[in-house]
Order: structure tokens, then sequence, then C-alpha cells
């Protein structure tokens, strides 16, 4: 060993890993390196030790399996942990000893893995069915290397061809080296290769020691029962490997799988747990044939001819591809998954997954996103992308960016907008990066419970990746026989690892303060994702209103204040300007046009609360949300002068919200009575019902008549009709079609005030409640089994929720005693109600459910 202070090298500066079994390949390996480097510093949670040095050019990092853990799992573990300390890694090397599978190779040959035709060059022998007429259908096809490793290996089979393989230089190198291994890894007379017929068993004699180095192998054998082959010299293959977790001892299986798999030349057990997870290239020294004759006498050497070969190997490898100036990983290059696998297969495959994926959780924010996004007017919130903070965290891995802000700044647009661009920015990039959203909503915390909101990360995660991971089928499979659901902990045991497949993972969290509080979900939810980020690429970008509880999280995070610019604001009102009704001759106006943006740009922005300065941060207090509430009535006004008193009346301030909602309410009472009434009845209904309703919902509890035994179908309303004379104050959520308020500032206003607009309007509900459970659609008693259960609540919608929640509204109601009792005396329809409330369909579909003070048990709304 040289006795030079040897070199220190950053983590980002090595490129390739080279992963090994045993500590002969690891040896083996070791004595090829050029140079060996100085030890770094690596993470508490990674229990492995690292060689590090050059080989041909490139820095590398060796890594050897924990004594007794062998096959893929511990492959896929180590590579994992591997390629997390050491980021920049761009190609894993398999090297080490194999056995052969004859009449091609011979011991101390060298294989290399090849695709060829419809062929990973890696294929899983283990995995397949086996039919009638003997035919073997193999599954588990494994990925093939990407580009820059077939390139090089087309370099180094020319180079062969050329030349001859430089494996005995180096092998010669390496003793010289390290002249006290010469004997284990260097070919002597002692190393005889006998290859047995396949039906001649080994025989084994007291006291024999052949699995032993060093020891005369099969001395008790009938030498007449080998094959009998010409003498030749070392030989590197260039072609098929299978990879199984069996060590195969058995001559008869070895030769049906090369029946079964093709021209395969060797079995190992480690690249089956890293071909679909990183760009990897298997490289095994023959030491034995697979059958009852496998001893150890040749590991060494044949572990000596691989180690040489991956050296070979690595100085064919285009330098440039491996290119340490960008930002790359192990995962860079992850892709082309399942490329070979038959079209059939792959939908079978994708339906299965699906219904896992589906089995997960039901959360869905796409439609969520997708309503964000309309929201925004063109070019507004550029700012944000082009802000120093913006560009770090998408620059830089494991970043977290959190950007509060005050209600109505645009904080959901803005996180959509950031959801958008990053799946934009990475959408044709061979990284395997995934952008996994959360929005948090207010009106539906009953699902989005921890469990709930790790799980749909999970899915995410899950359904991105160009693997379907095999965890989560395991998941699937130990709890849905069961009808369990998995805990927190299987939850982020799996997210942890599957988050480590990737090469960079963005969690986007929009509207973290209406993240449920009850049981520290809110705390416990940022927290598990900051553990996440601690040990995975994730970069964390997240979304709130200014509450201490959750800024005291993000102390030591950058953080970047969101609100509606000057300028946003005006884009947006120069969007509109178009819907107004006045004449041309006034439309063309553009001092008018002007004076309506800089009046509602100056209300917006909130310049004095009680004659007060605000503090600069704080007068982006109002903005789009008071943008669009004060330029609605404009539109439809028709003369100037209505235009300018309006301006002028607008107010400023902590009141602003009150003021703007008071002067939409004042115009929603000014529609015609039929109009009013059918929109206070949906708005009560969004506002006190106990979860989110649907449209059809929504439609079956407006149709219902006071003092009626049926639903008549021609009083069923058009809720979209209705929601147009809500005046923007609520929408329909595009995917799930359930209604919902604008903003829930909406919410607090009318809780605040909803006497004053909506008097007795929960006894109302309470009414509906009871008339429609007693219909005489329901007198036939209960559904006799699951199938008319699920026909009757698709054709009654609103039987779910009345079933679940007509006893809140009654008590809330107060409602008199005789109108209770009326529905009670209806025992078919009473009965049939309780069957919706005994289903876990209430329960799974709301969670609506309370802790009695009383009796500290839970007990149905």
């Amino acid at each position: 060993m040289s006795s030079q202070t040897p070199e220190k090298h950053t983590v980002e500066e090595y490129a390739v890993g080279i992963l090994v079994a045993l500590v002969t390949e690891e040896v083996a390996v070791t004595i090829m390196l050029d140079n060996e480097h100085a030890e770094i510093e690596t993470p508490s949670s990674d229990e492995y030790v690292y060689t590090l040095g050059s080989m041909s050019g490139l820095n590398v990092v060796l890594v050897c399996l924990p004594k007794g853990e062998i096959g893929t799992s511990a492959a896929a573990a180590a590579v994992s942990t591997m390629t997390a300390t050491f980021p920049f890694i761009k190609l894993v090397l398999l090297v080490g000893i194999a056995g052969g599978i004859p009449p091609q190779v011979r011991k101390g040959d060298v294989v290399v893995s090849v695709p060829e035709g419809q062929s990973p060059g890696v294929v899983q022998w283990d995995l397949g069915t086996r039919t009638e007429g003997g035919q073997f259908t193999r599954k588990g096809l494994l990925n093939r290397p990407p580009k820059f490793v077939l390139t090089a290996i087309n370099a180094l089979q020319k180079k062969h061809l050329r030349y001859g393989t430089q494996i005995p230089e180096f092998v010669e190198q390496a003793k010289r080296k390290e002249p006290r291994l010469q004997e284990m890894y260097s070919k002597s007379d002692q190393l005889q290769d006998f290859l047995f017929r396949s039906d001649y068993i080994h025989v084994h004699d007291e006291g024999d020691m052949q699995d032993y180095e060093g020891t005369a192998p099969c001395k008790s054998c009938d030498k007449t029962k080998t094959v009998q082959r010409p003498p030749r010299g070392i030989r590197v293959h260039f072609g098929g490997i299978a990879t199984g977790n069996s060590v195969i001892r058995d001559a008869v299986l070895r030769d049906r799988l090369k029946k079964d798999l093709g021209d395969i030349l060797t079995v190992e057990m480690e690249a089956g747990g890293m071909m679909n997870n990183c760009p990897c290239v298997v490289i095994r020294g023959i030491c034995d044939y697979c059958d009852s004759h496998k001893d150890k006498t040749w590991q060494g050497h044949a572990a000596a001819n691989a180690a040489a070969l991956a050296k070979e190997f690595l100085g064919c490898l285009k330098k440039s591809s491996v290119n340490l100036d960008k930002e790359p990983s192990v995962k860079d290059i992850i892709g082309h998954i399942h490329e070979h696998v038959t079209s059939m297969e792959s939908k079978i495959s994708s339906g299965e997954n699906q219904k896992i994926l589906n089995w997960i959780t039901n959360l869905n924010f796409g439609p969520r996103h997708s309503d964000s996004l309309h929201l925004r007017t063109p070019n507004t919130g550029e700012w944000l992308l082009a802000s120093p903070e913006f560009k770090d965290f998408v620059t830089f891995r494991e970043k977290t960016l959190f950007c509060p802000g005050m209600p109505g700044a645009g904080k959901s647009v803005l996180a959509a907008m950031v959801v958008q661009e990053l799946v934009s920015r990475f959408r044709d990039s061979e990284k395997q990066i995934c952008v996994a959203f959360v929005c948090c909503d207010f009106r539906d915390q009953a699902n989005q419970q921890l469990d709930a909101l790790l799980a749909s990360l999970l899915k995410q995660l899950s359904a991105n990746l160009r693997h379907f991971p095999n965890m989560i089928k395991v998941l699937y499979d130990k709890h849905n026989t069961q009808g369990t659901r998995p805990s927190v902990k299987d939850i982020t045991g799996c997210l942890h690892a599957i988050a480590g497949e990737y090469s960079r993972v963005f969690v986007v969290v929009d509207g973290l303060d209406e993240c449920p509080v009850e049981g520290g979900c809110r705390s416990k939810f940022i927290l598990e994702i900051q553990n996440l980020q601690a040990q995975r690429p994730v970069s964390f970008f997240a979304t709130s209103r200014n509450i201490p509880d959750i800024t005291r999280l993000f102390q030591e995070c950058p953080t970047l204040e969101i609100f509606a610019t000057s300028d946003d604001v005006r884009r947006y009102l120069n969007y509109r300007m178009r819907e107004l009704v006045v004449d041309d001759e006034i439309k063309c106006d553009t001092n008018l046009k002007e004076e309506i943006k800089t009046r509602i740009v100056e209300v917006v922005d909130g310049m004095y609360v009680d004659h007060k300065p605000l503090l600069k941060k704080s007068t982006y207090i109002f903005r789009f949300l008071l943008a669009k509430l004060h330029f609605d009535p404009l539109v439809e006004m028709s003369r100037l002068k209505d235009i300018r008193t309006a301006l002028a009346k607008l107010a400023t301030g902590v009141k602003a919200y009150d003021n703007a909602y008071r002067a939409v309410m004042e115009r929603f009472q000014g529609q015609n009575t039929h109009r009013v009434n059918d929109a206070k009845k949906l708005l009560s209904l969004v506002i006190h019902a106990q979860w989110p309703l649907s449209v059809l919902e929504l439609q079956h509890a407006l149709a219902v008549e006071k003092g009626t035994t049926d639903l008549d179908p021609e009083n069923i309303p058009s809720v979209k009709f209705i929601v147009s004379s809500c005046l923007g104050l609520v929408e329909i959520d595009e995917g799930s079609d359930i209604v919902r308020l604008v903003h829930y500032t909406v919410q607090e206003f009318f809780l605040r005030t909803h006497e004053e607009w909506f008097p007795n309007y929960m006894y109302w509900i309470a009414e509906i409640c009871i008339t429609y459970l007693g219909f005489d659609a329901f007198s036939s008693g209960p559904s006799p089994n699951e199938d008319e259960y699920i026909k009757r609540r698709t054709e009654n919608p609103f039987l779910r929720y009345a079933s679940c929640n007509w006893g809140y509204h009654a008590e809330a109601a107060s409602l008199p005693t005789s109108k209770v009792m009326s529905f009670l005396e209806k025992k078919p329809q009473l009965e049939a109600a309780s069957q919706g409330l005994q289903r876990k369909h209430c329960w799974e579909s709301s969670s609506v459910e309370r802790i009695s003070e009383e009796g500290g048990h839970s007990q149905p709304l």
C-alpha cells in the first residue's frame, strides 16, 4: 500500500457505485483501485461502510452487503442507502461471483449482462408460471440499461475483438500490489475445472472439506462422468443473466432454466433488487456450475477476474456520461421500466395497480388544482416564480419554502401555479421526479385526518413511480384480506421507502391553516413531511395564513410572503374590463377604465385601519377576492354615474371583507323572489351541512316539499342556475361535483351573521331531512341486501345525509316533539333510515361523529 496521504473528496465527486456480496469480492475490487481515497463522514442513519477510490479515471464507491445478508432485498437496501449518501452516483456495477450455465461458460470466465431482442439482459428466474403443457411463462422482466451503458459495452466488445481482454494484465498488477493475496486470486495448478454430467450427483466422503477454499474438490467423484472439453483460456461473455432469491445446487434445475429462459449464461442473487431501481451492469466471474459439485475453490480467482473486467469496462465508459457538472443521481436515468413487457401484461397490471391505489385513499386533489388554475389571470403571480427564494427551492435538494399570506391573497392559485411549473419543468427529464400536491380544506376536515393526508402522498408517489412498488402490494394484501386499514406507522414506512426511489420529490401543501387541529393532526402532518425530508430527497413548499403555531414549525426555513401585487390586481381587472355592459362610447373611455383599476387597487391595498398606517406587509390583506367582489357589481351598471358612485362607496381596512360580502348580499336580495328563496336554501345547506354536499344531493334536498310523501321529479331544480344566483359566493368543484363556498372567509362571515340572512333555516333543514326520510319510497323498510341498498342510495342521493344527520339538525333547530314523533311512528321508514345510519358508509364517507362530553363515547350526530 502507498504511504502517501490518501486524497479526500466530497460525496458529490463520486459517479459510480460498486456493490459486492462477499468480503472476497470486496477485497478483489479494492486491489483493482488505482488509488484509495480518505474516508468521508456519512449520516448516522447510514450504517454501511464504504471503500472510496478511483478506477480507470472515475471516482467509485464500493459497498459490501452485511455478513449473512444476501439476495435481492439486501442489495436493494444497500444501493438505496448508498445513493442517498452519494447522490451524484449515475451508475452501479454488481461485481462478483456466480454459477455458470454450461456449455458456453467455464470456471474463471466472466459474464457481462447485455440485453438482446426482447430480453433486458437480466431475468428473474423464480417469477413465472408453468402451464399444463410444460410451457414456462416468465414474469418479472427487469429494466434494460440506459444508452450510455450499452455504448460502453459496445466499446468493450470492440476492444476485445481487436486486442483481447486486459483481465490477465490487471490481475497481475494487483498481485504485485498485494503479494500476500496472490494465492487467493491467482489461477494455480490446484484449480481444476471439472464439469460433471447433469445426472451425476456429487459423492461425499467422511471428512469431505470441499466447501473450504484451497481443498481438492470432488476427490471421491467419478471423473469418468465428466464432460470432455478441449483446454482454452479465459473468455468474456456478453449475454443473459438469471437472478433469483435461491442458491441453485441442482444440475437438472439449471438445465431446465436454460431451456425455459433462453440463452442465459449464469445465475446470481442480487441483480433483481437493483435492475428496476437504478442504471446497472452485472459483471460475474464464474466459480461453479450450479450443481451438487458446487465448491468455493474458484471463488477468489473468479472474483478477481470480475473485478478486473469492471475496471476495464469503466475505462470504456464515456466520461461525459457521468459528468458531475450537472445535478445527477443514480436515479437520473431510471426509466423505460417495463419497456419490453407485452402490452396485455401491462394493461392487466395497470388495472390491478389502480385498484390498490384507490384502496390507499379516495382523496383526490386534482379537481381543486384545476379549479385554482382556472382562477388565475394570465401573467399574474410571475413574481413568485422569478423570486430568488423560489429559484433556490427548485435548484437545491431538500429545500423548504414556506409561503404565508393573508386571506384572499391568492395562496391557492399560486400553489397550483407552483405545481404546474414544477410538473412542466421536469416533465421531459430522464430523472425520476415526482410532484405531490395536497390541498387542505376546512370544509372537508373529517376526511383529511393525518392518515388520509399521508396516504394521499403515498398514493401519488406510488402512482408516479415507473415500476409499481411491491411493498404497496404487500401492504394491500395484508390489510385487504382482514378488512383493516394501515396505521400511520405503516404509511410513513412505505412513504420513506418509496420516496427513496426518486431523484427528487416535491411536496406542495396548500392551506395548512385549514388542516384539522384536533389530535395534533396539523403539527404531526408538518413534522412527518419534515422527517421525510431529513432522510430522503424531498423539497417542501407550503402555504398558510400567518398562524403562530404553524410559522413556529417553519422558523428555520426560508419564508416568502404571498400576496397579489398591485400589478397582479391591475392585470386581473384589465382582463375583466370587457365584461362592462356600458355602451360602446363609454366602453372606450380609457379614463373610466383607469379610474376603476386605480380605485379598486387602492381599496384592496387597505392602506389604513382605524386611521393608523398598516405595516408594509399588511397592505396586502385584501387582494384578489376583494377585487372580484368589488368589480362584479360594476358589470351590471350601465351609467357612468352609477359606476363612480359605487367606486366612491368602497370600504377599506379590516372591515373590507364584511362590507364586500354585505354588498353582495344586498345585490342578492334585489333579485326576483323565487331565485332569492332557492339561493337562500342552497346557501343554508352549504353553510350548515355536516359535510360537503354534491349537486345531486342538493337537487333532492331542494326538491323536498313540506307535507308530501314522495319526491316530485318535476320539482328538482337546476343547481347550477341557483349557484349563479349566489353571485360568486359558492362554486361547484369541477371533479367531485361538490358545491362549496368560494372562500373560508365567506363561511366566517355567515357564521357571524346567518340569523340576519337566513332566519329559521336550521329549522327548514331539519324538516326536509325528516320529510325525505318519511317518503313512501322507504315504506318497505330496510334494503334486504347490499345490491338493493346501493340501488336505493343511488336513486335517492339525499338518503345518506338525511339518515346520518336528521337528529343533529332536529336538536339544533329545537324541532317540536310532535314533528319528530310523526316520523318515528313510521316504523318501516325509521328502520330504513337506521340502516343508513348503522352502515359504515356513513362514517367512511364523512367521519361525522362526536365525542359525548358526558359519557366520553362516540355517538352519531
